[in-house]
């Protein structure tokens, strides 16, 4: 899945094939993403698709 580690920008951040699967199979389960400080503590980013 990826040749190298992704940058981790907080201890949140997925930075490993398995860490980025695990979040990828959460996503595919609850329809929407949802990922608290992966880029910063107080961050919070949120998506879904739309019909």
């Amino acid at each position: 899945m990826l040749d190298e580690p992704l940058r981790r920008h907080h201890p949140n951040t997925p930075a490993t094939a398995t860490g980025l699967r695990a979040a990828l199979d959460e996503i595919r389960r609850h329809g929407y993403a949802y990922c608290p400080g992966y880029t910063h503590a107080d961050a919070l980013g949120v998506a879904a698709a739309s019909a």
